[in-house]
Parts: C-alpha cells; structure tokens; sequence
C-alpha cells in the first residue's frame, strides 16, 4: 500500500455519486483498465476477485471494503472468481482542496491555529468488515436510494460508511481489530486441530504473541487456546463415534489425542462415560 494512493475526504463537503450498483460474476470478468476521474468503493459480498492499482494487486475477499482512488491506474489480470458478488459506488468531491483549504482559513480567521490535516480524514486502502454486517446494510441501501432517485439520502449514508471507514482504521479504535484475530485463530485451530501446533507456530501465523492471544481468547470465549483445542478435538471424535465404523484407537489418532488411553480418560471426565459406552447408547437411540 502507498500513502499517496489513500482517498483523502473533506469534512465539509457531501460526496457525489456518479454511479452506483450490484454485480455478480455470471461470465468471465476482468477489472476495467483505467484511470478513473472518481474514487470507487468496493464491497465483495461473497467470492473474490483482484485488482491492480499503480502496480500492486489487492485480494478482495468476501465481507472486504476496498477503495480506489481517482486518477490512480487500476486494471484487473485475471477473471474475478465464478459466483463472486459486490456492491461498488463511483463517488468523488468536488473541489477537494479548495474545500479544506477554505475551511482553515475560515478557522484560521477565529485565531484558532490548527493543522490543515485536521479538516480532512484519510481513509483505509482495505478494511474487513465480517464483524460488522451493518455497514453491508448500510451499502446496499445506498445502491437502493440512488437507483430509486433519493441522491441526498444516498450521499449522507454513503458519508456514513466513509467515516466508518476512518474510525475503524484511526488509532484509538485499534482495539475493533482484536475480534477479527480471534476469528483467524480459531480457524486456524478448527483447521488443523489434529495437529499438536506449537505456540510458535501460532505466533507466526497470528503474529502476536502465544500468551496474549490465549489471554483474549479466554476473555471473548471463555476459553484458553488450548481449552478450545480440546473442545474441538472432543466435538470431532463425538461425530467419529457417532458417524463412522473407525474404531477408539484410530479415533483418538484421526482427532490429535495419538494416545488411546489419555483420550478415553479426557472423554470420560468430559461426557461421564468412556467413548465405547457412549458409542453404544448412541447406537441404540438409532
């Protein structure tokens, strides 16, 4: 990502669409090579697609809100993935410069010294929003109010979603971040729960550190790393007992316990009974 490719937006003016809609791959689909005189908002609502600007490619996947800034050359190099869906919305502001240029003078003449940077906001290149399904609400409804004639409407949501956008990235809502990490981790454990992964595999593929990720974990599930690991394990074998003819020993192996014995005593505290027991009262209930 380079900074000069970021959109800058004036706080004292409303955004003008040009152009708003939903797609959906039906056919082979490339992005359009050019270079835009309006910015573009891309909202995947499922599959992917890539995109180039100014020479680095951005992966867009679902629930990922990516910008294109105006007059920077984009292009697409390869079809957008079969079934990949989005909203998209051409807007720009009139005037950017002379819009936040007038604004700190107007300040300026009240004899209150603040930085020209402070009458606009920059926003994120890429931002996921899987935590947050309001702002596809918000987006889709934008796309309705525009094609249905209610511009205003649509530009004040659209500024909306922009200062979300902002506020998301800036600092002091770091923090918004750590569910998403969460959500990686745990679909890295449910991935490779058969795997003993090691706290240093976790850290590189986190990048953060093994005893804080287990800390937040605890704090948003209740759980520890490896307290879910084991959840994991015991909900997999439950199926494995219930839905296969695989016999103890190469459950416990199938499910990363790899002792048969440590396996039927950790089921055994879990579900009150050894794994071959509850295998049989299940079978009966059939």
């Amino acid at each position: 990502m380079v900074k000069q490719h970021l959109c800058e937006i004036p706080c004292g003016s409303m955004p003008v669409i040009s152009e708003t809609n939903f797609g959906k791959v039906t056919k082979p689909l490339l992005h359009l090579d050019r270079s835009a005189s309006f910015s573009v908002l891309i909202y995947v609502v499922e599959g992917e697609m890539e995109i180039f600007e100014d020479g680095i490619p951005y992966l867009l996947t679902a629930d990922t809100l990516f910008f294109l800034k105006s007059g920077v050359h984009h292009w697409g190099e390869k079809p957008f993935l079969q079934g990949t869906s989005w909203y998209y919305v051409h807007f720009e502001f009139p005037n950017v410069a002379q819009s936040v240029e007038k604004i700190y003078k107007n300040k300026m003449q009240q004899e209150e010294i603040m930085d020209i940077a402070e009458y606009k906001i920059i926003l994120p290149k890429i931002i996921n929003f899987a935590h947050n399904p309001a702002i596809k609400y918000l987006i889709k409804q934008i796309v309705t109010n525009y094609n249905t004639g209610r511009l205003m409407h649509a530009s004040l949501l659209l500024w909306n979603v922009l200062y979300d956008c902002f506020e998301k990235d800036s600092p002091e809502h770091q923090s918004e971040s750590y569910p998403i990490k969460i959500n990686q981790l745990m679909h890295y454990l449910e991935e490779f729960y058969y795997k003993k992964i090691t706290h240093e595999e976790i850290e590189m593929e986190l990048g953060l550190s093994y005893k804080y990720l287990s800390a937040l974990l605890k704090e948003c599930l209740g759980k520890t790393i490896k307290q879910y690991q084991l959840s994991i394990r015991l909900k997999k074998t439950v199926e494995l007992l219930c839905e296969s003819s695989l016999s103890i020993a190469e459950i416990s192996r199938e499910t990363g316990f790899y002792d048969e014995f440590y396996f039927s005593k950790i089921f055994k505290r879990e579900f009150g009974m050894p794994p071959s027991q509850y295998r049989q009262i299940y079978t009966t209930r059939i």
